[in-house]
């Protein structure tokens, strides 16, 4: 079974190293930008979703059995940790594009790949 995947693989190499003449910069651009755009959108949301997991170990902390105390601490201490590396993450992004003179906005450029014609 090996074999033939290795000779099935050899046998479709050209195919694959021919196959990136139909990519082209502006479809890669489009999937960078897309990804871009999630990614900002989620980071809010995250850091809300650790915000509320922090009020809502505060509430159970404050409110709860000695049994419930325990959990509510180990929830505390995660929400904390959450909400620091993902604002240091955040500061240390700001400080990097500060560096190097990067701003935010704009479009990437992508190098081009460049294809065999035939």
């Amino acid at each position: 079974m090996l074999k033939r995947l290795f000779v099935l693989s050899l046998a479709l190499a050209p195919m694959v190293t021919l196959a990136q003449a139909g990519i082209t910069t502006t479809y890669v651009d489009s999937i960078i930008n897309a990804l871009s755009k999630w990614i900002s959108a989620l980071v809010p949301i995250l850091i809300a979703l650790a915000v509320v997991v922090l009020f809502y170990g505060i509430v159970r902390y404050i409110w709860g059995g000695a049994e419930d105390k325990e959990k509510a601490k180990n929830l505390l201490i995660w929400g904390v940790i959450a909400l620091a590396v993902m604002v240091s993450i955040w500061g240390l992004v700001g400080l990097l594009q500060s560096l190097t003179g990067v701003t935010t906005g704009g479009t990437l450029s992508v190098p081009d790949v460049p294809a065999v014609s035939i």
